[in-house]
C-alpha cells in the first residue's frame, strides 16, 4: 500500500477530535485503477465534519457515521461496496463499528432499478435540449445503475466501474457492457449511441420492474404537466399585462 494513502488519511483525521475512519475505495482499492482516474477515498466521522480538505488527484466522499449506516442497511450497493472490499487506512472505531453492525447486508437491487429509471428520464430531456454530453453522462450512470441491479438479482456482487464490463459480460449482456464502455471512453459520443442507449435502457429497465418504471414514469408525466401549466399561466399573464 502507497505512504501517500497514509498521508492522505492523516491529513484528513489531523483535526477532527472525534471517531472517524479513512478507506480507499473504489478501482484503486482493487488494483484495476486507470491512469487518468481520481483515487478515491471514504471519510467518515461521527459528527459532521465543515469542511473536507480538498486534495489534488483524491476524489473525497464523506458520510456521518450514522447516515453511512442508514443507507447501508437501506441496501444501497455503494456502502455495501466499502465495506466487503474498501482498504482501511486509519480507523478509531468509527469502522470497526461500522463493520460489526454489517453482517450478510446484501444491497437491494430494486433500488438501482429506481435510480436509473429516474436518470433514464433525465438523460431523455437532455438529449431532446441537444445537450449530448450531458445526457451522456446520465446515461453512464443509467446504464451502470442497470448493469448493477442485473447482478445483484443475480447473486453476484457488482465490482469497480473498470470491472463491470468483464461482470455483465459474464452475466450474458454483452450489449450493455459494449455500450456501457463505449460511453465511458468516447471523446464525443455519437448521437446513434445516445439513441441506442436511450431505448435499451428503457427495455431493460422495464424487463427488469414494469410496475415501478410505469409508476415512476406517471409521476414524471404529471410533474411535467404541472410545469407546462405554470408556463403557460406565466405567459399568459404576461400578455395580458403588456
Amino acid at each position: 500500500m502507497s505512504d501517500e494513502f497514509y498521508k492522505v488519511a492523516a491529513k484528513l483525521s489531523q483535526s477532527i477530535n472525534a471517531d472517524c475512519a479513512v478507506v480507499l475505495i473504489g478501482s484503486a482499492a482493487r488494483a484495476c485503477r486507470t491512469e487518468n482516474s481520481d483515487i478515491d477515498i471514504l471519510f467518515v466521522c461521527s459528527v459532521r465534519v465543515p469542511a473536507i480538505p480538498v486534495i489534488s488527484g483524491y476524489h473525497i466522499k464523506f458520510s456521518t457515521e450514522a447516515d453511512f449506516l442508514r443507507r447501508l442497511n437501506a441496501g444501497e450497493d455503494f456502502e455495501a461496496w466499502c465495506v466487503r472490499y474498501g482498504v482501511q487506512l486509519l480507523d478509531r472505531g468509527a469502522w470497526e463499528r461500522i463493520k460489526s453492525s454489517s453482517a450478510n447486508v446484501w444491497p437491494r437491487w430494486d433500488i438501482k432499478v429506481v435510480h436509473g429509471i429516474r436518470r433514464l428520464f433525465l438523460a431523455s430531456e437532455l438529449s431532446k435540449m441537444g445537450d449530448r454530453e450531458a445526457a451522456r453522462e446520465e446515461l453512464i450512470f443509467v446504464l451502470g445503475h442497470i448493469a448493477r441491479g442485473l447482478l445483484l438479482k443475480n447473486g453476484r456482487f457488482p465490482l469497480s466501474r473498470p470491472e463491470l464490463a468483464e461482470q455483465v459480460n459474464e452475466l450474458g449482456y454483452p450489449e450493455l457492457a459494449a455500450l456501457h464502455e463505449r460511453l465511458r471512453n468516447a471523446d464525443l459520443p455519437c448521437e446513434t449511441d445516445i439513441s441506442l442507449a436511450l431505448n435499451y435502457s428503457k427495455r431493460l429497465l422495464i424487463y427488469l420492474d414494469r410496475a415501478t418504471y410505469g409508476k415512476i414514469a406517471r409521476e414524471h408525466s404529471r410533474i411535467d404537466r404541472g410545469k407546462e401549466s405554470k408556463r403557460v399561466e406565466f405567459q399568459t399573464t404576461r400578455n395580458v399585462k403588456s
